[in-house]
């Protein structure tokens, strides 16, 4: 008999104990106060906000969110988006809007992006402009206007680093507009350097690119401004 009892105890605290360690049930998630709404192109998503999950059992837990519970978020273009709040099995979909907050009349069609980069130089200001076309097929030519804090003066060098590709340059003391072309060579069709920019007698100079828009051969697309990294 006491062996009997003594398995059924044992039995009982077995049951107990897998209650008390099994994982609950999660019914819902969301945010946890007012989440962002707005967001600027290419601005990350606001991880400030807390995620809230309720289970099964009327409790609630306040978790800190991470990019694997943001699903299917980007602010590539611009518009209204939607995306959803993950957790375990359980999802939320919310929506949200992209705007070019530099200029909220402009929208921002493609992923496709400028980047301006330093580079070491020995006697002036040296960068590099990257092309990534991103989601594009092709890009046959780009222009937009550099600007730069010190003036160009006559020592302004923009060299082509596409082959079949030119440009062309119009200044006007500290600012210049560039239009880069494909003259015969094959369109872009990756990530690539596509022009090499140097200024001769001072290495002080920061730069950024602005009005840049971007043609696949059917359509013109308006692309962020870009500012040195």
């Amino acid at each position: 008999m006491k062996k009997i009892l003594f398995f059924i105890l044992i039995l009982v605290l077995s049951v107990c104990a897998l209650a008390c360690t099994g994982e609950r049930k999660v019914v819902s998630v969301d945010f946890e106060g007012e989440a962002k709404t707005v967001y600027d192109v290419d601005e990350s998503f606001d991880f400030s906000v807390r995620g809230v999950v309720v289970y099964e059992d009327g409790s609630t837990e306040s978790i800190r969110l991470t990019q694997e519970n943001v699903v299917g978020f980007s602010t590539a273009t611009t518009g209204e988006k939607t995306a959803k709040l993950v957790y375990k099995e359980v999802e939320k979909e919310f929506s949200y809007t992209v705007e070019y907050l530099t200029a909220p009349t402009k929208s921002i069609l493609t992923d496709a992006r400028l980047s301006l980069t330093e580079i070491s130089s020995f006697n002036g200001a040296a960068r590099i402009v990257g092309l990534d076309v991103g989601s594009l097929e092709e890009v046959h030519a780009v222009t937009f206007t550099m600007e730069c804090t010190r003036a160009f003066g006559t020592t302004l060098e923009v060299v082509s680093l596409a082959d079949g590709w030119d440009c062309r340059v119009k200044e006007s003391n500290a600012s210049a507009k560039i239009l880069f072309f494909r003259r015969g060579g094959a369109p872009i069709t990756g990530e690539k350097e596509i022009l090499s920019i140097s200024t001769v007698g001072y290495d002080d100079a920061r730069f950024s690119l602005k009005d840049v828009v971007l043609s696949d051969g059917k359509s013109d697309y308006d692309l962020p401004n870009v500012k040195q990294t």
